[in-house]
């Protein structure tokens, strides 16, 4: 398990990139996993920098493995509701240049997860992102 408590600052990213890095290598998490739990860690830290003003609390983060699933658990502390499980997404029928700008990282997020979750508990904004790794204590070094 690893806990990050990070500023809600862009320039936290670098600590977070370092803390999945670190989770992915001590858990042997394989490369597929590991780029989409990075992508995914990286997006969602990334909204709440740009949109959960209402305090400066630090965001905590937790990783952790059981077996095969991995876990992050993102608390965002005193935070406005916004449940990105129903969040409105981009049509990707339309052609991109004539869609509404964003939308798309909550999609790849939703892609990658194989469980997805949003809580408000306490005035806290709490998402669970779940991923089965298709190959568990393999880690790829190519």
């Amino acid at each position: 398990m690893l806990n990050l408590s990070l500023p809600k600052v862009a320039a936290s990213t670098d600590e977070l990139f370092a803390g999945v890095h670190q989770f992915v290598q001590a858990e042997s998490v394989d490369d597929d996993t590991a780029f989409q739990l990075t992508v995914a860690a990286e997006e969602l830290f990334t909204n709440l920098v740009k949109y959960s003003r209402r305090s400066n609390r630090p965001a905590e983060i937790q990783f952790s493995r059981e077996g095969e699933w991995i876990e992050m658990r993102i608390t965002d502390f005193d935070a406005d509701e916004f449940d990105i499980t129903t969040a409105e997404l981009p049509d990707l029928e339309v052609p991109i240049t004539e869609r509404r700008a964003g939308g798309m990282g909550l999609h790849l997020v939703r892609s990658f997860a194989d469980t997805l979750s949003y809580s408000h508990e306490q005035g806290n904004n709490v998402i669970i992102f779940r991923k089965k790794m298709e190959r568990p204590n393999v880690h790829d070094s190519a």
